[in-house]
């Protein structure tokens, strides 16, 4: 398989290296854009990430009561008090 790519299957001689200096331009593009598509999902995640933060910072330092229900989904909801009978 591998020597039907290299070879030419016409002949048995390499092939012309147009075909080769073609074949480097495709997997360049192809790196090319694979880099790219990398790059902008990196940026749109830093970017969700830094504005989670600054919600959840926002949000923490407007809660003073962490039990408040605005406050209760950064926070997590209030801790249940146990309550004891006295006999």
């Amino acid at each position: 398989m591998l020597t039907r790519l290299l070879l030419d299957p016409r002949d048995g001689r390499p092939r012309h290296p147009v075909f080769w200096l073609v074949a480097a331009a495709i997997a360049s593009a192809q790196l090319l854009v694979f880099y790219g598509l990398c790059s902008r999902q990196v940026r749109t995640a830093e970017a969700h990430r830094d504005l989670v933060v600054l919600v959840r910072q926002a949000t923490t330092a407007r809660c003073d009561d962490p039990t408040s229900a605005d406050c209760a989904v950064f926070h997590g909801p209030a801790p249940a008090v146990a309550q004891y009978a006295v006999r």
